[in-house]
């Protein structure tokens, strides 16, 4: 999983901005089937989006052969990728039991997620509603992309909101059947069994399968391509359609080529699918955007608009969720192989999962040249600088394993100082080996040992690792991961002939000292508080309550927020003109179109983190950098 939200930092920082109700009827003639019914050998599950209502969807399980005399129907608590408890039983309500014959069996709801269900050798058929999760408004909110939405055109469903399992019987196989209008079409990389006018049958082998498998249902926006081997699609729900499949597809495939690259040449997968759910800019005024991966399909749930920069951040999520193909989903320890839905165990090395997912996202693409050097380093950095808001004296380690409960407000850390501390990973393996071998040629190795078939033991990972590369690894690990010293990454960097300092100074224009908010009615960037305003902002002549409609001629929404902003605080020297063009509010909530112009003023500010390539570099630090990042 990747959460991710728009910064800008220095002198301002701008946060992005946000059936019926009875119980389900019963249909006048039911299957009859034996009660002992040892024949049915897996689960059949059918999904009605023709009678969604009010946010629930009607959903029914005939159930495989049950002996015992209590059957226990969970929901999952948690599932893989992402670390917080969800208690996805939230979700479904009115859930009843039945015979073969249609008669009711007795339910008890035992927990948030567990039904104990009396008489279980007679249990049939369990039929209940399942919620979208989008409107929750408890303390639990779901990450979207791990969440499922409900609507007239559009159904975003992850299935292990709708669908669970009978305890102890999760390795049996699944067949779905969604019934659903002729105008929708389901995209997923679940195994199709066959497409018809107004259904869709598909089969998983366990319900690791099912769970992990999404399906959008929207009006067809869909294109592929192939790469390589695999064949990528891609799917697009674009409610103003301010973007299509075919533009996605084209901007990402040099993102799928670039991990081909890095991986060996060839993608690890035959097919992936993409499902790109967008929502309207101020729906995601105060929560996060991202994706939530999967084997072999990823939801990316983003703000609708077109340009430059919701490409990059798309490819930037792409690129971190398809790597998930390699940690967790192929390396990975006993406590993600052996996933516990019900109560998880969380592995020590998330650092892995997510860290070094996060870092090789950026470093594939700096080694295929999509970005430079310089690009790079920026990237890096603003992770080094994201530490900083943690605890730095909670080893990785720690605040991995124990961050569903004791460390939960310290695991937003892994996508940050996980990936600097792979950074420091690769660099130091490189170091070893005259620049030959990094962290990729060990994961690769390792891979060898430890595919999707099998599993490292978690406590034994560092000793596993150091028997796959260098002895010198195992102190690294004690000193940097198990422990938390400050890591050496002047040392490491000086290696390519990249300059790192902890502090430095530097030259930026004012902003004027004012703080931004944004208006979702008037969807408008508009200026918040003036009690710090500086000399500059007052010779602008910048009001409370003053919208910003451009700055230097660029227009300032909140789709183009950072590309502006970064583009003033780049290209602006001391003396040039600026100019601000304002709507000003007046009387009657009526608006005047202003412009306000002031020579720039230059500011000397303390910054944290200094990275860039170093001015007189040797020859032997090119050619490291270049076996490194590849330019």
């Amino acid at each position: 999983m990747r959460k991710s939200f728009f910064v800008i930092s220095s002198l301002l920082i701008f946060g992005w901005v946000h059936a019926q109700n009875g119980k389900p009827s019963r249909t006048t003639t039911q299957q009859k089937r034996p009660e002992t019914n040892r024949e049915i050998r897996q689960y059949d599950v059918t999904i009605s989006l023709y009678e969604y209502r009010d946010g629930l969807i009607p959903v029914e399980v005939r159930v495989p052969a049950m002996r015992q005399d209590t059957v226990i129907y969970s929901m999952p608590a948690i599932v893989p990728g992402t670390y917080k408890i969800y208690d996805f039983g939230r979700f479904v309500s009115d859930l009843q039991a039945y015979d073969a014959q249609g008669m009711p069996l007795q339910v008890i709801k035992s927990s948030v997620n567990q039904w104990k269900i009396y008489p279980g050798s007679k249990l049939s058929t369990i039929r209940y509603k399942a919620k979208e999760t989008f409107s929750d408004e408890s303390g639990k909110r779901i990450f979207e992309p791990a969440g499922s939405d409900y609507k007239d055109s559009v159904f975003l469903m992850n299935l292990f909101t709708s669908i669970g399992y009978v305890e102890g019987q999760h390795q049996m196989p699944y067949r779905l059947t969604v019934k659903r209008p002729s105008y929708l079409y389901g995209a997923t990389s679940l195994p199709v069994i066959s497409r018809g006018k107004d259904q869709d049958v598909f089969q998983g082998k366990n319900y690791f399968q099912i769970h992990d498998n999404p399906i959008l249902y929207a009006v067809p926006d869909t294109a592929s391509v192939r790469v390589k081997n695999a064949i990528i699609s891609v799917a697009v729900y674009s409610p103003n359609n301010e973007v299509n499949a075919r533009k996605a597809i084209d901007e990402m495939k040099a993102i799928f080529e670039a991990a081909a690259d890095y991986l060996g040449g060839i993608l690890p997968t035959d097919v992936y699918t993409v499902l790109l759910y967008l929502s309207s800019p101020e729906n995601i005024f105060g929560a996060g955007f991202g994706a939530l991966e999967h084997e072999t399909s990823t939801v990316l749930y983003m703000p609708e608009f077109d340009g430059e920069e919701f490409y990059r951040y798309m490819n930037d999520i792409v690129a971190h969720e398809f790597l998930h193909i390699v940690t967790p989903l192929t390396l990975r320890s006993q406590y993600v192989h052996n996933f516990d839905f019900s109560h998880p165990k969380m592995s020590k090395h998330l650092w892995l999962y997510e860290g070094v997912t996060e870092y090789t996202s950026q470093l594939i693409q700096v080694r295929s040249g999509l970005i430079d050097v310089r690009d790079f380093l920026e990237r890096m950095r603003e992770k080094i600088v994201a530490m900083d808001n943690f605890n730095k004296y909670v080893p990785i380690t720690t605040s991995s394993k124990y961050a569903l409960d004791v460390y939960e407000d310290q695991y937003l850390n892994v996508y940050n100082k996980g990936a600097v501390l792979a950074m420091c990973l690769d660099l130091k393996l490189r170091s070893l080996s005259n620049g030959e071998n990094g962290l990729g040629d060990v994961i690769h190795k390792l891979q060898k040992t430890y595919g999707r078939d099998t599993f490292f033991v978690d406590e034994d990972f560092f000793d596993v690792f150091a028997a796959h590369s260098f002895p010198e690894m195992k102190e690294f690990f004690a000193r940097y991961f198990d422990a938390a010293e400050p890591l050496p990454l002047e040392e490491l960097l000086k290696l390519s002939g990249i300059t790192y300092k902890p502090t430095y100074s530097k030259r930026l224009p004012s902003f004027g000292g004012i703080r931004l908010n944004y208006n979702d009615e008037r969807k408008t960037i508009y200026v918040s508080d003036t009690d710090d305003l500086d000399e500059f902002g007052k010779a602008l002549g910048l009001k409370q309550g003053d919208e910003i409609l451009s700055i230097q001629g660029m227009p300032l929404t909140i789709e183009t927020f950072e590309s502006t902003v970064m583009n003033y605080f780049n290209n602006t020297k001391e003396g040039d003109l600026v100019t601000f063009e304002i709507n000003r509010p007046g009387k009657k909530n009526k608006y005047k179109k202003i412009m306000l112009k002031a020579k720039a003023v230059l500011l000397t500010i303390e910054q944290e983190h200094y990275l860039e390539p170093s001015e007189n570099i040797t020859e032997k630090e090119v050619e490291f950098r270049l076996k490194w990042l590849n330019q």
